[in-house]
């Protein structure tokens, strides 16, 4: 294997992962506004199945196969097509759509290129293809996640605010203030140097703390619904079903893999 070829493989992995993430945050968790129509057509891009980033793709190629200086002008193409600003006031979801299409239209260039296994200069542009769509995709999530948790963060200050008024805080900004706790509990908790037996072992060590912390909000005024009877339940529940409760968990407990 030569090294252009070994470096290829590396970049590759690279973007493959971030585009796992991508996909594993919009399919489980959810995507800050993005509609049913959108969602799918992200997933399609990410999955190489969108009709448009293939034909894209494939014009790019063919106008680099046509030059005389393909890595000029595979340099000169990607820099004027990846720059194509969206207009950012119909928002951030619009933006994120237009990094993924551009990241995926990369993605399949690079491996339309690196097809061309006996030329040095498609293996060179294919890894610049891939770099680039690293680059745009990692460039779009990350705006997404600032954009979902500063939309977040503004709705559970408005409620904190509203409750301040009307006495007590809403439900919804109790439940995540008690998820949060929960998860540093199981770090806390934890046996040191080892990790939980089983999900159910760390539901019952952590569930005396989290219940004192649910009778400290219920002090302050707070409505919170959650027995004591039912909170291994409930955990149980937020390890299947709360993303970074599930990570938590996760990373604590020896949880068995499932295929």
């Amino acid at each position: 294997m030569s090294d252009l070829e070994a470096l290829f493989i590396h970049v590759l992995d690279a973007v493959t992962l971030k585009q796992a993430q991508v996909y594993d945050t919009i399919y489980i968790k959810g995507w800050n506004g993005l509609k049913a129509k959108s969602t799918r057509n992200v997933l399609n891009m990410l999955n190489m199945k969108d009709s448009q980033v293939d034909k894209k793709a494939n014009e790019l190629y063919e106008k680099i196969s046509k030059r005389k200086d393909p890595l000029s002008s595979h340099r000169n193409l990607l820099s004027y097509d990846n720059s194509e600003a969206i207009d950012m006031s119909k928002g951030v979801n619009a933006h994120f759509l237009d990094k993924v299409f551009w990241s995926s239209v990369n993605y399949q260039l690079a491996i339309k290129l690196n097809e061309k296994n006996d030329l040095i200069v498609s293996k060179i542009m294919a890894i610049k293809s891939l770099c680039k769509s690293l680059e745009i995709l990692s460039e779009g999530f990350g705006l997404g996640v600032y954009s979902h948790y500063y939309d977040e963060l503004k709705s559970f200050s408005k409620q904190r605010v509203d409750a301040g008024r009307k006495g007590g805080t809403p439900s919804k900004v109790c439940s995540f203030r008690i998820r949060k706790y929960a998860c540093e509990l199981l770090y806390e908790n934890k046996p040191r140097d080892e990790k939980w037996k089983n999900k159910s072992v760390a539901a019952r060590g952590i569930m005396e703390d989290l219940q004192d912390f649910i009778e400290k909000l219920e002090r302050e005024g707070n409505k919170i619904g959650l027995r004591y009877n039912d909170l291994e339940r409930t955990i149980m529940t937020w390890s299947r079903e709360d993303s970074d409760f599930k990570h938590a968990m996760e990373v604590t407990t020896n949880v068995r893999k499932t295929r």
